[in-house]
């Protein structure tokens, strides 16, 4: 009886919320599987999990030692130039390779002297004035665009210098922070997604880059420029076991799911077949999959037992706090959109799914071209009132840097 009141009086309320933000669409998907790297500090899920996994495979990037490849460390002018001459040459430097450089701070015996020789003579960089380079000063956003836009000026074929610059090129807040001699390649290079806005209104042009920041550029510039080998995102639930798959796949109710499985995690599988039905969605659309974020997720979920602790159903708190800046404050720079959903316990993540792409709001944001990552949170109060098993879900697309 309580199943068919509730099939009755399902409803779903749906909200949604689009970020016009300065972000890539992201194409890490073709030739091999996803694997595990040798850094301890690189997990599994983590968001820079597959940037790094690319530039390591392709060579572009190593770690700082066999075992630690320190992501949050700030990358350098002179470690730019290096990798800009891996994808170049598909190799390291090696003594054939000239170490003659302008610079009085770039000495032969420099490690990165065959990489700046390589990249003065081939007009890549210029220095930082006074006959230096700065080697090991750390690169910022403006300087890592103008060296990226040299490159690809004068030595690939793959330019259109006429390209607009994107629609959110006039929401950057800071623009006017930009150096005169980087704004016409800053703007090329956001327009073309290979440096993106750090938030939606800020491009950050005096901002330095960590290690895993420039992988994700660095990434980004060689899926533009088609080259390297690409690692295949995980677009299947993880650690659940099959037979719990197998029934939330099938659409069975929570309760239903529950009462075969009462030890499972029920609330993680639902949210993993989310991260499923989104990539089908995106699939039907031609557009490339999504994988599950951690940081995302978390995020997702601590909304919707926020709307469920607190009462309310919107995408701002009662504390005034929305979904850029939760994102922002758990360390994901990046959202791009969010919907959230509000029904009784019969609704599943077929329905949710289904409802919002019924919805075009929605549907624009589960379609979100730019779009490489997904959290999903869904908060459940099972009680044995039909009105007090509310099921409130969010959805969170986003990418980073």
């Amino acid at each position: 009886m309580k199943r068919s009141i509730s099939l009755l009086l399902a409803v779903l309320m749906l909200f949604s919320i689009f970020t016009t933000s300065a972000l890539a669409v992201e194409e890490i998907a073709e030739n091999i599987s996803l694997q595990s790297l040798p850094f301890s500090d690189v997990p599994n899920g983590s968001w820079f999990f597959p940037y790094v996994q690319f530039v390591y495979t392709n060579g572009v990037m190593q770690g700082t030692s066999p075992a630690i490849f320190a992501p949050n460390v700030t990358f350098s002018r002179a470690q730019v130039v290096a990798t800009l001459f891996r994808i170049h040459h598909g190799r390291p430097a090696n003594a054939s390779d000239s170490r003659t450089t302008p610079f009085t701070d770039v000495p032969a015996s420099h490690w990165s002297a065959p990489y700046i020789a390589w990249a003065y003579e081939a007009r890549v960089v210029s220095g930082v004035g006074n006959d230096r380079f700065a080697p090991n000063d750390n690169v910022n956003r403006q300087q890592f665009a103008v060296m990226i836009a040299n490159f690809l000026f004068r030595l690939t074929s793959l330019v259109d210098p006429n390209r607009p610059a994107g629609p959110q090129w006039s929401n950057f807040t800071d623009r006017n922070q930009i150096a005169f001699w980087a704004y016409d390649q800053l703007q090329w290079i956001n327009s073309h997604g290979i440096i993106t806005g750090r938030t939606a209104t800020t491009i950050a042009p005096t901002g330095t880059a960590t290690r895993a920041e420039a992988a994700t550029v660095l990434t980004r510039l060689m899926n533009f420029m088609d080259i390297g080998t690409k690692p295949e995102p995980p677009v299947n639930p993880p650690n659940t076991g099959q037979a719990l798959v197998e029934a939330v796949q099938s659409g069975m109710m929570y309760h239903d799911i529950r009462d075969l499985f009462p030890d499972a995690d029920i609330q993680s599988a639902f949210e993993r077949e989310v991260l499923r039905l989104v990539n089908i969605e995106r699939a039907n659309y031609g557009l490339s999959p999504v994988q599950w974020n951690n940081i995302l997720g978390t995020v997702a979920r601590a909304h919707s037992i926020d709307m469920a602790t607190r009462g309310f159903f919107a995408h701002i708190c009662p504390d005034g706090v929305g979904p850029t800046a939760r994102a922002m404050n758990a360390g994901f720079y990046g959202l791009a959109a969010e919907n959230v959903s509000a029904g009784f316990i019969s609704s599943t993540p077929q329905e949710v799914v289904a409802r919002w792409m019924a919805s075009p709001p929605h549907r624009a944001n589960v379609l979100h071209q730019t779009a490489t990552y997904l959290g999903a949170g869904v908060s459940v109060n099972h009680t044995d009132s039909i009105s007090q098993w509310p099921m409130l879900w969010t959805l969170k697309m986003g990418a980073v840097w």
